[in-house]
């Protein structure tokens, strides 16, 4: 297995999946992104929301090559083995690959990234082992301890060799809706060292002897960093319920504490109304009225609702004269391509974590292409009525030319397009709170769990 810090394909890739994120989704920046080390040896960890395209939202928008552990069935075919190791991917291998030397094949794996941590590399990985949709921390299985306990048996985390590891949240508020907002949060950095003395190990010179004992107590002191930025949202039937309140709640725009408290007590109500009956009929109604604007992993109804109760409107800015002749490019040329790649995803995969993992995919090998195509079409138009005689260099020329027209108009209608989807998910919110019966649910359970107002806001 190859031992690198940084590779020429990751370097050549990484804005071209840059883009591709940032049209598919909304980023809204990296809260935290101070405690992202400029230099050194690091590993962050992550929760696991999205499959693939949780690595590479954390590749494309922290500053540094990152390698990730990866599940290992992904690299069973020749040409995307040299894929991933090329963009710094590693197998960690699973009971469920059913390979005979599992262990050796894992071992070589970790000693291939403790030597990349020698040389200044940052490291990721997801302890929690799979990915899922519940926006909650699942139990961390055992390959992290273990990872840190081989690494620190091999001098690392020493005053020689520092090592630090960074909680990471990622949070996507639709898995593959379009321009669905995308969070991501680093929390401040903990050195190995001082895990490893806060585990209680004892020190022996430069290396420290980790017991199963010292693996728990690092493990729960990681997950309880990393649970201070990761709602814990309900299980069961009430996940539904929980998540469409939780984007009602980051749709009113309350600050990061008050979000947190909003969801853990919206969590408690509904968890006390389940138990004890008490508001069992306005909960249950609330999910059950809730559904008809569709799926809380996809539908932006719910932010829309959380907007109108807590900031108002969406209004559209002067600015956006300037930016229409842009948006009306990008409303043709770019958004139901788009759409059609999403429909055709959603269609041909059957794990929703992978929908957005294929459908980013496919934004990048086929939409330059047809930015190509409409390119070429119009410089062939414009040669054949303006001069039909015209050589082929001129013709290439305005093939990039419009080619670049497109790129400029996807880059400048963004806002504009972000506010308009924000406009029609509000009036579809609109009409179901002009059904009388959903309208008073709503204002009822509203009241009853005593949610700040802004001044902006109008009555619902």
């Amino acid at each position: 297995m190859p031992v690198h810090r940084r590779t020429v394909l990751y370097i050549l890739i990484r804005p071209w999946a840059r883009w591709a994120i940032k049209l598919l989704f909304k980023v809204e920046g990296v809260q935290g992104a101070k405690n992202f080390p400029k230099k050194g040896a690091a590993l962050l960890y992550a929760n696991h929301q999205n499959g693939l395209i949780d690595p590479i939202t954390a590749c494309v928008l922290l500053g540094r090559q990152l390698h990730f552990f990866t599940r290992a069935d992904v690299f069973r075919s020749r040409l995307g083995r040299c894929f991933l190791f090329g963009v710094n991917m590693m197998p960690v291998y699973r009971q469920q690959d059913r390979v005979k030397d599992l262990s050796a094949r894992n071992h070589r794996t970790f000693q291939s990234a403790i030597d990349r941590l020698k040389l200044g590399a940052v490291l990721g990985i997801f302890p929690e082992g799979g990915h899922h949709q519940d926006r909650r921390l699942r139990k961390f299985r055992n390959g992290l301890a273990r990872f840190l306990s081989i690494a620190i048996d091999q001098g690392l985390g020493t005053k020689e060799n520092p090592v630090t590891v960074l909680p990471v949240n990622i949070n996507f508020a639709g898995l593959y809706a379009y321009r669905s907002r995308v969070d991501i949060t680093v929390q401040p950095g903990h050195k190995l060292r001082e895990l490893v003395r806060q585990s209680g190990a004892k020190t022996n010179g430069k290396t420290e002897e980790l017991s199963a004992s010292h693996r728990v107590a690092i493990t729960k002191s990681l997950k309880a960093s990393l649970a201070a930025t990761t709602p814990q949202l309900l299980q069961g039937e009430l996940n539904p319920g929980h998540l469409a309140a939780t984007l009602f709640l980051e749709g009113m725009g309350l600050r990061e504490q008050q979000l947190r408290n909003a969801i853990l007590k919206m969590g408690s109500a509904m968890e006390d109304a389940n138990v004890e009956h008490a508001d069992g009929r306005i909960v249950s109604q609330f999910v059950k009225l809730a559904e008809s604007a569709g799926s809380p992993i996809e539908s932006p109804v719910y932010e829309a609702l959380g907007r109108l109760h807590g900031q108002g409107r969406t209004r559209l800015k002067t600015e956006d004269l300037l930016r229409t002749p842009f948006w009306l490019v990008h409303r043709v040329a770019v958004r139901p391509w788009i759409r059609l790649i999403l429909k055709f995803s959603k269609r041909n995969v059957n794990e929703f974590a992978f929908v957005s993992t294929l459908g980013i995919s496919l934004i990048m090998l086929t939409l330059p292409l047809l930015w190509a195509a409409i390119s070429l079409a119009v410089a062939l138009a414009i040669s054949c009525t303006t001069a039909p005689d015209a050589a082929i260099g001129t013709m290439a020329l305005h093939s990039l030319g419009i080619f670049a027209l497109l790129r400029l108009s996807q880059g400048v209608a963004m806002p504009m397009e972000d506010r308009i989807l924000h406009r029609n998910a509000e009036n579809r919110a609109n009409k179901l709170l002009a059904q009388s019966k959903f309208g008073s649910l709503w204002e009822t359970w509203t009241r009853s769990v005593d949610l700040p107002r802004s001044a902006d806001s109008q009555p619902l």
